[in-house]
């Protein structure tokens, strides 16, 4: 199956089940079928492009009854093979070889072959080719809907296309037993199948090949089971995404304008690793934790490396992870909390230990130098927090269960509405108590909480800067054996904040909300993008979310969210069906508490809020936390080198909403010279200060100098123009290239977009 270099040739099977083996050429379809020694199927599109098999060398595609070969692609779900190059991929096997290339669609695992620009995935079993994709069944390659021709030929149950005529019947003849699919140079060849969902095998230029599922949503290149494991091969057999005694190569791409600190995980297989910086050779803080298969059951295979990664702005920087001397990693520390019957704890590579006595009940406590917590020893629920300022502020965790209303009322919660019982939410309870687990290390310390429908977590990073003030809140959420419920976590804390509170829109800008008694309970909550807070003349509670859900605050001090939703029938809202399709749902916060030292600025009579500085970098870690790249070292590949774009930080306020490469105006889907610039200004809340203060800048002025915000990128010319970038300003073009250096307004709060020539 050839695609010529100016074009391409595609097999598409489409949706709900039936899958087509069409060739479209203005009406004319044909399956020819010659005597002595080749069948071909042809297809012309004003010229012809034929699949020939010639008399010398031809490969049969042959299905019998003990030995058939089908192109097979599963339906609820889509499967495609991409295969573009600025070289040549191909997907390849021997006469006496077999391909294989499988996908599930329960769980998303990533095969991955890279080979110096092409790539090969061989498996050989004397006989049979197939690529195969499982989904619940198998449907063969057919074309079956409404108009497609269908070439079947079954012998005993399979589908094939089959020639038997002193010689073999074949999709593509080379020369002396080799059959490839190929894509040229300015070409594509794509086998695609598309079912409800997408799910693509895609083979990229310069030596990586994926294999992704997505399924109702998007799932990355992970298979997740409480951790996240990624696995790769490469091109001379199977590696898996963590490093083994051999040496690997992390690199982390920062996607923010500041210089941070944070913290990397990868999985490995030993629990013995060190991490260095590549160009420096300095050692990382590094701590070895264990993954858990159970609430008391250790992995004796998978570990967790968490390493001190410190980014430069926009950068890519390399870290080394090589196997260490046994027993000279930091490895964390885990103390077990039960009342009643203790559970076996199975965890041999990690100090394991379970207090008694007066120990047992004595209130759990976590420190850094910012922050320290104290939780229940009986349920690891947060209760109380204490500032390094001195300040103390009760804030408890608590978990509900909201019902909906009963059968006398037609009227229940769906997947739109939100319709809970009359008696409103229920604290939620379980017939055991949970298994407490508190892990302690130098990178960070945390305590675990294992119920019954869910996981919850709570985490204090041992960093400076933003990293290290707040508490990180983590929950794993399974409710699938529960029938019309939804599961809400509240924070019940002693700030007296009335009945208002405040979440954002569209992560943009605050917004007031307000608290009726005179409503229903329903019309009290509102939309939380990714941050909500409620507040008094002393003191802050901001809750900032890395997903989208339902906020309120019903009562004084309280604030809660939505975290899952299980509903058995429909609202008529057109959905046509309830909430059924639960799986376990992850849900991630940072819990901020801050002093206030006065009181917000008064504007025309009403009160104008912001998050605090401190508030707005805690946010853009958790929307755009690094990206981390894991690779095996070997010495076919190329040295990775950091890239480091900026001499130094933008200011804090400064958020580059995007930096993109513009289309040329005259040839499409060509790039120009030019880049669209968006930067905003961040509008923030002076009265919430952090002690000690941050170790960043701000911009004082309204005015900035784009030249030493990018240095040492160098700008040609700067163009301000409108969001949509096609408005440009009246300033003349003499004007705008004597302006030396390029001074800009940035206002707070809002966004400002250039047209920039990078000379």
């Amino acid at each position: 199956m050839q695609s010529s270099s100016k074009g391409s040739q595609s097999l598409q099977s489409s949706s709900k089940g039936s899958q087509s083996l069409q060739s479209s050429s203005k009406g004319s379809q044909s399956v020819q079928r010659s005597s002595k020694g080749s069948q071909s199927v042809q297809r012309s599109s004003k010229g012809s492009q034929s699949l020939q098999s010639s008399s010398k060398g031809s490969q049969s595609l042959q299905s019998s009854s003990k030995g058939s070969q089908s192109l097979q692609s599963s339906s609820k779900g889509s499967q495609s093979l991409q295969s573009s190059s600025k070289g040549s991929q191909s997907l390849q096997s021997s006469s006496k070889g077999s391909q294989l290339l499988q996908s599930s669609s329960k769980g998303s695992q990533s095969l991955q072959s890279s080979s110096k620009g092409s790539q090969l995935l061989q498996s050989s079993s004397k006989g049979s080719q197939s690529l195969q994709s499982s989904s619940k069944g198998s449907q063969s390659l057919q074309s079956s809907s409404k108009g497609s021709q269908s070439l079947q030929s079954s012998s005993k149950g399979s589908q094939s296309v089959q020639s038997s005529s002193k010689g073999s019947q074949s999709l593509q003849s080379s020369s002396k037993s080799s059959q490839s699919m190929q894509s040229s140079s300015k070409g594509s060849q794509s086998l695609q199948s598309s079912s409800k969902g997408s799910q693509s095998l895609q083979s990229s230029s310069k030596g990586s090949q994926s294999v992704q599922s997505s399924s109702k949503g998007s799932q990355s290149l992970q298979s997740s089971s409480k951790s996240s494991q990624s696995m790769q091969s490469s091109s001379k057999g199977s590696q898996s995404l963590q490093s083994s005694s051999k040496s690997s190569q992390s690199m982390q791409s920062s996607s923010k304008e500041q210089f941070c600190t944070s913290v990397i995980s990868v999985g490995v297989d030993s629990p013995d690793a060190h991490v260095v910086n590549a160009e420096t050779g300095r050692p990382m803080v590094a701590q070895i934790s264990a993954v858990w298969a159970g609430p008391s059951q250790a992995s004796t295979e998978a570990f967790q490396l968490d390493f001190v990664a410190e980014l430069p702005p926009l950068s890519l920087v390399v870290y080394h992870v090589t196997k260490a001397p046994v027993g000279s990693a930091h490895r964390a520390q885990y103390t077990f909390h039960r009342r009643g019957n203790a559970p076996t704890i199975q965890a041999k590579h990690f100090q394991v230990s379970s207090p008694e006595g007066p120990e047992a009940d004595a209130p759990l406590s976590l420190s850094n130098k910012h922050v320290q917590i104290w939780s229940s020893p009986e349920t690891g629920l947060l209760q109380k927090l204490r500032l390094q300022s001195g300040l103390v502020r009760q804030v408890q965790v608590q978990f509900l269960w909201y019902g909906t209303r009963t059968r006398s009322n037609p009227n229940k919660s769906g997947a739109y509405l939100f319709l809970p019982g009359e008696e409103g939410a229920q604290p939620y309870s379980s017939s055991e108590l949970p298994l407490v687990r508190v892990s302690r290390g130098p990178v960070f310390s945390d305590i675990t909480s294992c119920f019954r429908h869910f996981t919850h977590r709570v985490r204090l990073y041992h960093l400076e800067g933003h990293a290290g003030r707040s508490l990180e809140i983590s929950n794993m959420v399974d409710i699938r054996s529960e029938f019309n419920r939804e599961l809400a976590m509240r924070i019940i804390s002693d700030v007296a904040n009335g009945n208002r509170f405040y979440s954002d829109l569209n992560s943009f800008q605050m917004q007031q909300r307000r608290t009726l008694s005179k409503l229903p309970l329903q019309a009290n909550f509102y939309p939380m993008t990714s941050a909500s807070f409620l507040q008094d003349a002393a003191s802050r509670v901001s809750l900032l979310s890395a997903q989208s859900q339902a906020v309120a605050s019903l009562k004084p001090g309280e604030l809660e969210v939505v975290l899952d939703r299980r509903l058995q029938q429909d609202d008529n809202r057109g959905l046509g069906q309830g909430v059924t399709d639960n799986k376990l749902t992850a849900s991630l916060y940072h819990l901020l508490l801050e002093d206030r030292r006065s009181g917000a600025q008064e504007v025309g009579g009403a009160s104008v809020e912001h998050l605090s500085l401190l508030a707005h970098l805690t946010s853009l870690s958790l929307s755009h936390p690094p990206i981390t790249m894991v690779t095996q070292s070997n010495t076919e590949m190329p040295k990775l080198r950091p890239f480091l774009p900026l001499s130094s930080s933008l200011p804090c306020d400064v958020h580059l909403l995007n930096l993109r490469t513009l289309e040329d105006a005259q040839e499409a889907e060509t790039p120009s010279q030019e880049v669209a610039l968006l930067l905003h200004r961040k509008g923030f809340d002076c009265s919430s200060a952090p002690e000690p203060p941050l170790q960043c800048t701000w911009s004082a002025h309204e005015e900035v100098n784009l030249d030493d915000l990018f240095a040492p990128l160098q700008f040609g010319s700067v163009r301000q123009t409108g969001l949509t970038l096609l408005r440009e300003d009246d300033e003349p073009e003499s004007a705008r290239q004597q302006q030396t250096p390029r001074i800009t307004v940035l206002r707070p709060m809002e966004i400002s977009a250039f047209r920039v020539e990078i000379s």
